[in-house]
């Protein structure tokens, strides 16, 4: 284009103005991607502590549920007991009850008021240690036949 005399070259202009207009458009554009990407944390901040909420009240309904069941066996092994009219029996049959569930020792020596030992015994006769136990043994035996 000539102007007075001047010759003026719009191409430069024109890709001037055409990478302003990306730029516009990419700010535009941009900002909405982080305004989704800021409301999905959100979202999944919120979700996670749900998620955490729901843990912690199944946690609760699990340890309230073994209550429950350890204090069912023991009213059963009560009953038994006084039908027979013998309370030593009550004892060891609640704890082998226990032990074949696999509770801790502590806990049965304390609940079925038994020494240490007593618990520990039962336990290992019983419980879950028994089979740890059997495989303990199987791995050591196979180990002394090589």
């Amino acid at each position: 284009m000539d102007i007075g005399g001047y010759t003026l070259n719009l191409a430069p202009l024109i890709l001037l103005a055409a990478v302003a207009a990306l730029i516009v458009l990419q700010m535009v554009w941009g900002s909405h991607y982080r305004s989704d990407i800021a409301k999905q944390q959100l979202r999944l901040e919120r979700l996670e502590k749900r998620l955490a909420a729901a843990q912690k009240d199944k946690k609760q309904l699990h340890q309230g549920l073994f209550e429950i069941k350890r204090r069912q066996l023991q009213n059963e092994a009560r009953n038994a007991s006084a039908r027979r009219g013998d309370r030593t029996d009550l004892t060891y049959e609640l704890a082998v009850k226990l032990a074949r569930r696999g509770i801790a020792v502590e806990e049965l020596a304390k609940i079925c008021g038994l020494t240490k030992g007593e618990a520990e015994l039962l336990s290992l006769a019983n419980g879950t240690r028994r089979h740890k136990l059997k495989n303990y043994d199987q791995t050591n035996s196979a180990a002394n036949e090589i």
